[in-house]
């Protein structure tokens, strides 16, 4: 999937391979940090359906869940400014502009492939 992200975005951004050189590093670095993070966002998730399933929810448990959900979620948004502000340093206007477009759809569009192959299983969390 990262091979088809990188041609997706050559091909979008005409990125030479000069700047293809100072692009893919930056986004390899996030990389690993993004799926901790989604790792994450699954652990909590699941922690979360298996309070639920209890006859009696415990309202302590499921609040410092939540927290923790919300603390992924601030995270991940802090994450996604760090890598935007580190990709714009080796990109124009016009290629920092794509890519901010480009990239929530390659998301989207592989969490979808993704759910597919799983049989149309999608993970409830946010």
């Amino acid at each position: 999937m990262r091979a088809l992200r990188a041609w997706r975005i050559v091909e979008e951004l005409k990125l030479d391979e000069n700047a293809s050189a100072r692009l893919f590093p930056i986004l390899a670095r996030y990389d690993e940090q993004e799926l901790a993070l989604a790792a994450e966002r699954r652990d909590i998730a699941q922690e979360l359906r298996t309070l639920l399933a209890a006859p009696r929810p415990d309202d302590a448990k499921l609040s410092a869940a939540i927290d923790r959900m919300i603390a992924n979620r601030v995270k991940r948004h802090a994450f996604k400014d760090e890598r935007l502000r580190e990709l714009r340093k080796v990109l124009t206007p016009v290629q920092q502009a794509k890519l901010v477009l480009l990239l929530p759809r390659l998301e989207r569009e592989f969490a979808m492939f993704i759910q597919e192959v799983a049989g149309g299983h999608r993970d409830d969390a946010p």
